[in-house]
């Protein structure tokens, strides 16, 4: 970050060295007022114009009056006082004394100045604006509270006149400047903007519940457990069987080869048979159970799987290991998960060989998987069995259209088997072996971006998940006692103390020795700034205009603060404007809410929590980076602009 003390200013597209500013500061300069005795320029005033006339002559020419906004346009219309270059100021009011620089076709009301050069072979506009908004600030009179900056004092003002050289090299160099500050300020802006927008798309979609959810609460917990495959299957490495063996009757039977060059995930019926005596000596295979493939020439085609759905009973041979689920694993969700990243990294820990690749049965049952509940496991088999449906129903589809159908499909089934964790790295203890099974497996709670995963993949294929979403709608007073605070009057607060008071803002009216409520509250302003949500997490006192939130037992303040959020625009469009804007506790005591379980709470919490954090970050930063470019410039305008009065 550039310093005052350096040659280049704010980036290297701005430079000067100090022979620059040697010879701007010695420059030779004329002295002179902006009175009519010096004929410099001309003063002229705005006229009255009236929004009513604003309204009534419509048009494409601004006017420009008071305000800073907008460059202090107020509106257009249709006719123009002035086609030329000049400089505009405010006389009156808040603003009085500052300074633009107009082109062009435009009207001024009568609270603006108008400054005409005489002879712009003399004196540069810009270079004239860039000085008057330096000095003219300090030339209004505030007497009688209205701020004012007349023509007669404006003559009073004096100029530097270097020569016109020097006033473009000045002039060159600030309008850069200006230039980076504005882009600067845009740049900051639209990022701080655009991270708002993702903390309330994030907040509104995790806090949005199908409202057709069944009332009752399961109360269990949608974790995953990353554990290894030993742990939650038998797996059998099996032995014989050669394609010589097959006959055209007898009993039914996959080859290891057969899995990786015909079957796909799961097949109900095989194209092999072999004698009885032989199909006696070989590994089973249940209803439920998988075929993994041990052997290939390539890494890729090691760990194959295929699910076997038929009721009669299989075998298999060797180059292949069954694996048989205990009741904690779903077979399709494991065929399923052999096809992530993140099994391929697994398996290549364990693979040996060069021209013949092999994973034993011992070291495939060391390979982590990720174990959610029973139930979530079924419902990802049931949405990526209809992402495969649909990339197998190509009927009529273009390439192009098949092809995005099999992207999609890869790319939902990599986010559901995956839980964005990468291979329970966090629960493997740092003094235990790679290659050990963990001996007291992890539980981590599933992210709130998977759960949007989740429900986005369901909503794509039609699956329902109102089973794992249980959630309990109520309304706002029947989950939370709604309190109101105790009035005090300012004469009885200090401008610092241990507690603050909340009264008819965000911004404590003053601090008090005492509280009246404890830590972590939500609480809703009920005039003045009505509307207005709060979370505070220290002890505090509310006033008489505060209404608190005392959440029931299994219901978090935070929680309830990030919800009110959602329902922002709304309390706000029930306040009542008047003189001293209210809301009343009927605007939002009857709002539902959805509320689940206290576990889904504190992951939504954290998730909204961090990102809200996110953006606060900029927001505090930007007006102290902005404030400080600000000032690097106002330091090299002055040093530019810093002549000898001779």
């Amino acid at each position: 970050m550039p310093t005052t003390n350096s040659g280049e200013i704010f980036d290297r597209s701005v430079k000067f060295d100090g022979s620059l500013l040697e010879l701007i500061q010695g420059a030779d300069v004329e002295w002179k007022t902006l009175s009519s005795a010096d004929n410099i320029v001309t003063l002229n005033r705005g006229r009255v114009i009236s929004k009513i006339y604003l309204q009534e002559n419509v048009g494409d020419y601004p006017v420009y009056s008071s305000q800073t906004e907008n460059n202090g346009e107020i509106g257009k219309i249709a006719t123009f006082d002035y086609d030329k270059e000049c400089l505009t100021w405010t006389t009156d009011g808040a603003n009085a004394g500052t300074v633009f620089h107009r082109s062009g076709k435009f009207s001024v009301t009568n609270v603006c100045g108008i400054i005409t050069i005489n002879d712009e072979s003399h004196l540069s506009y810009r270079f004239l604006y860039y000085w008057l908004s330096i000095v003219m600030k300090s030339y209004v009179y505030a007497g009688m509270g209205n701020p004012k900056l007349m023509s007669n004092q404006v003559e009073r003002i004096k100029i530097p006149i270097p020569s016109l050289e020097i006033q473009q090299k000045i002039v060159e160099i600030l309008d850069k400047m200006t230039d980076y500050v504005t882009e600067l300020t845009a740049e900051l802006t639209a990022e701080l903007t655009l991270r708002q927008k993702q903390y309330s798309f994030y907040r509104d979609q995790l806090l949005t519940f199908a409202e057709d959810n069944p009332l009752s609460d399961s109360g269990e917990s949608l974790a995953v457990k990353w554990t290894t495959l030993g742990e939650v299957a038998e797996l059998k490495r099996g032995n014989g069987l050669q394609k010589s063996d097959f006959v055209e009757n007898g009993k039914p039977v996959i080859h290891y080869g057969q899995i990786y060059t015909y079957y796909g995930n799961f097949t109900h019926k095989t194209i092999s048979c072999v004698e009885k005596k032989l199909f006696d000596r070989l590994v089973k295979v249940d209803k439920g159970d998988v075929i993994i493939t041990n052997t290939s020439e390539n890494l890729e085609d090691v760990g194959t799987a295929v699910g076997w759905l038929g009721d009669e009973q299989i075998a298999t041979g060797g180059h292949a290991t069954v694996i048989k689920p205990n009741p904690e694993l779903f077979g399709k969700y494991f065929v399923y998960y052999t096809q992530t990243v993140e099994f391929q990294k697994e398996k290549r820990k364990f693979a040996k060989g060069t021209k013949v690749i092999d994973v034993s049965a011992t070291d495939l049952a060391k390979i982590k998987i990720p174990l959610p509940p029973l139930k979530l496991q079924s419902k990802i088999v049931e949405i990526l069995d209809k992402f495969q449906t649909l990339t197998e129903d190509v009927t009529g589809l273009l390439p192009e259209e098949i092809e995005l159908r099999k992207k999609q499909y890869a790319y939902y089934r990599e986010q559901l088997l995956t839980f964005g964790v990468e291979s329970g790295k966090a629960s493997q203890p740092a003094s235990q072996p790679a290659s050990q099974p963990a001996s007291q497996p992890a539980s981590q709670p599933l992210t709130s971006g998977y759960l949007f995963i989740l429900r986005e993949a369901a909503e794509k294929v039609g699956v329902s998940l109102d089973e794992l979403f249980k959630v309990i709608w109520t309304t706002l007073d029947e989950i939370c006692e709604i309190k109101r605070g105790k009035r005090v009057v300012k004469s009885q607060l200090s401008k610092v103390g241990k507690f603050p008071v909340y009264q008819n803002s965000m911004k404590p009216l003053g601090y008090f020795g005492e509280s009246n409520f404890e830590s972590d509250k939500t609480f809703i302003i009920a005039a003045g700034a009505a509307g207005e949500i709060g979370y505070i997490n220290k002890k505090f006192w509310a006033a008489d205009d505060v209404y608190v939130f005392e959440p029931s037992k299994n219901v978090m303040s935070k929680f309830i603060y990030h919800f009110l959020l959602t329902k922002q625009n709304s309390i706000s469009s029930k306040v009542r404007r008047a003189s001293i804007p209210r809301l009343s506790r009927t605007a939002f005591e009857n709002i539902e809410i959805s509320v689940p379980t206290l576990t889904e709470q504190k992951r939504i919490v954290s998730f909204l929590d961090k990102f809200d954090e996110f953006t606060s970050d900029l927001s505090e930063g930007l007006p102290k980076e902005i404030e400080l470019r600000q000032k690097q410039y106002e330091y090299w305008r002055e040093q530019l602009l810093k002549f000898n009065k001779k």
